[in-house]
């Protein structure tokens, strides 16, 4: 095996997709901690996904179609920021910047002082023969060690001789090649423990590896069994309805003939469109009165405005069209070009704030499933307007829950974008989000006073009290940076709420708001699996899992709040670092999987707490698309789904 980053691969046995130009190589992830009570070997199957293409083909390709004349600002666009291997010595290099001056024919000096040619130095070392002598050299800044104050080296690489990693944005958005990298990634619980246990007798076959871990005193112990219990499945509570739906973590088919809890009749609004996608408006629109009537979604007759397929005729129609009574404005897109939702997100989420609705003309055209997206865009603009769709019962009153998400901005890094979302009411169906741009380069917030404080003003607004109890999840933050959300992060939230408390009376007897603060982290290492039948199965919907593999330092533990059909299923971590509530853990537990179906954007369970999700959400759509603050009059609906 070599190692890639953190995780080792077998280059001898890669997995070939040729069609698409592409090879997987098997692999594991691992790392060893001390647990509950043992020190354990967490591993995973894992792939690193390579294209059969090496950057110079990459950038001839791109020269044929993008012309020669923006060809280098292109060129750097495209590849600065990724990630290449070179499998003359199978190490991976992040692409820095493009040397356009430097040719394989010139000399660099080796570490002994003396010079030699680049296509000299790959002969001699490697035995590889350089076929094009103009191609620039890609540069890569290598990392620095921990306190090494000394500049990062600088290496050149050849183009010819680095081969692509990872996905494009584009390949991504093809669902035929990644439905063909699933069918070879995505195992099912019994190929992936087949996988782990043929690993561990490798290396206890293997005499190096096993004098290795003899010499440290280690040994494989028998496979780990845990414990773990299920939470029950829950109610979902619609206006007229209380729904046990056939599959616990799908209710979609429910949706259709059931009354939401709340919606805003939509009478002003307007509908933008090119002169192709007018033969698909009316029958759209049937469709959406006819999904909309039984949920409780009363529309009206849109003004429909005809434009030219460009993005400066969207946006110029949305200023000419758009007054202080229009409601909301849907454009339908000719295509996916990211202008047009850009532009028209950006000014209707920031500079003309109203909520407004994209759609893609093509998905107008696929008339067997029309009722299906008409319902799914019912919901999002039910929401949108700042209706309720369906509840699950909240033991807990006068509860406030928060979702925080960071992330960077797309076209700035040193930009932080930091999303808060926050119930305001008792239910948790209705929602508060905020969304902060800070100048800080590290993922840490500085912002959650002010969000909080306008959390906590919204909800006294809605309640005349404070919340009893406010329970904040925390998305994103890795192991290192638990420290820095305790000693920078809490703060500012217990700040905001004493400050809250001092100036309104709460509505609690003992007097203000109490806080917990839980980081949640998708992104897990650990699989379970269930033994039934003497195989091995995902574990049932709601199973929470609070020891041997937890931490004795920790309050913390792991819930599959999700199913799939293909593949094994991934728990999501939870570590409470600071409570103030005393819930008991299994009361914790419960409320996370509770909120874990209160997402509007989706009929089903999904893998985090709704407000992570939101927040999560808001902050994509500013990163990506609006790069600029949503004005606060959007705040009280969910104008980002």
């Amino acid at each position: 095996m070599y190692q890639i980053g953190r995780n080792f691969y077998k280059p001898s046995e890669p997995v070939e997709i040729p069609q698409y130009k592409l090879s997987l190589w098997p692999g594991f992830a691992f790392s060893v901690s001390h647990f509950e009570s043992r020190l354990l070997l967490n591993a995973d199957v894992s792939y690193k996904v390579l294209r059969n293409e090496t950057v110079l083909e990459f950038m001839t390709d791109l020269c044929l179609r993008a012309g020669t004349s923006h060809f280098t600002e292109t060129c750097q666009k495209q590849l600065v920021g990724l990630i290449v291997l070179t499998r003359y010595n199978n190490k991976t290099y992040r692409i820095d910047d493009i040397d356009w001056s430097v040719k394989p024919t010139q000399a660099f000096q080796k570490r002994d002082g003396s010079e030699i040619t680049y296509m000299d130095y790959y002969k001699q070392q490697y035995n590889i023969t350089l076929s094009d002598l103009n191609q620039p050299v890609l540069v890569s800044l290598l990392k620095r060690k921990r306190n090494d104050n000394t500049e990062p080296r600088m290496v050149h690489l050849i183009p010819e001789l680095c081969f692509l990693t990872g996905l494009s944005s584009q390949a991504t958005s093809d669902f035929h090649l990644m439905k063909a990298v699933a069918e070879e990634t995505r195992l099912s619980p019994m190929a992936r423990q087949q996988q782990l246990a043929r690993l561990v007798d490798d290396m206890q076959r293997n005499q190096v590896a096993r004098f290795e871990l003899e010499s440290w005193g280690l040994q494989f112990g028998n496979q780990l069994s845990l414990t773990g219990r299920v939470a029950p499945s829950e109610k979902i509570l619609l206006h007229d309805h209380i729904c046990h739906p056939a599959s616990a973590a799908d209710w979609s088919k429910d949706m259709r003939s059931c009354r939401v809890l709340s919606s805003e009749p939509l009478n002003r609004w307007l509908v933008i469109c090119c002169s192709r996608a007018e033969n698909l408006i009316e029958g759209f629109l049937s469709c959406l009165r006819r999904v909309g009537g039984p949920m409780g979604f009363n529309v009206s007759y849109p003004k429909i405005i005809k434009v030219d397929e460009r993005p400066a005729a969207f946006l110029r129609a949305i200023q000419l069209h758009v007054d202080p009574d229009v409601q909301l404005v849907m454009c339908i897109l000719p295509s996916n070009q990211k202008n047009y939702y850009d532009s028209i997100k950006k000014y209707l989420s920031s500079d003309c704030p109203i909520p407004s609705q994209c759609v893609l003309s093509r998905t107008l055209t696929k008339q067997g499933m029309m009722m299906s997206v008409a319902t799914k865009i019912a919901l999002q603009m039910t929401c949108k307007l700042g209706g309720e769709l369906w509840a699950v019962e909240i033991p807990l009153k006068s509860l406030m829950v928060v979702g925080v998400d960071i992330c960077r901005d797309a076209l700035n890094k040193d930009v932080a974008v930091v999303g808060f979302v926050a119930s305001i009411n008792s239910r948790i169906t209705r929602w508060f989000s905020r969304c902060v741009l800070q100048r800080r380069a590290a993922d840490i917030a500085d912002c959650l006073n002010v969000c909080m404080t306008g959390a906590l003003n919204k909800w006294y607004k809605h309640n005349h009290a404070l919340p009893s109890r406010i329970i904040v999840y925390r998305d994103g933050a890795g192991d290192g940076q638990l420290k820095a959300v305790l000693e920078y992060e809490i703060p500012q939230l217990l700040s905001s709420v004493a400050e809250c408390g001092s100036g309104v009376s709460s509505s609690s007897s003992g007097g203000g708001s109490r806080l917990s603060v839980v980081v949640v982290r998708k992104r897990c290492l650990l699989r379970f699996f269930s033994e039934i039948d003497r195989t091995v199965k995902n574990p049932p919907l709601g199973t929470v899992v609070d020891s041997e593999a937890t931490r004795t330092e920790w309050y913390d533990f792991y819930l599959v709040s999700q199913t799939t059909n293909q593949g094994t299923v991934s728990p999501t971590y939870y570590n409470v670092i600071y409570d103030d509530n005393g819930l008991k853990p299994d009361h914790m537990q419960r409320l996370t999987f509770k909120l874990c179906h209160l997402y509007y954007n989706w009929q089903g369970l999904i893998s985090v707490p709704a407000p992570c999700q939101y927040a999560h959400k808001l902050t994509s759509l500013v990163a990506q698309s609006i790069h600029k603050e949503p004005s606060l009059e959007l705040a009280n609906n969910l104008f980002y789904l």
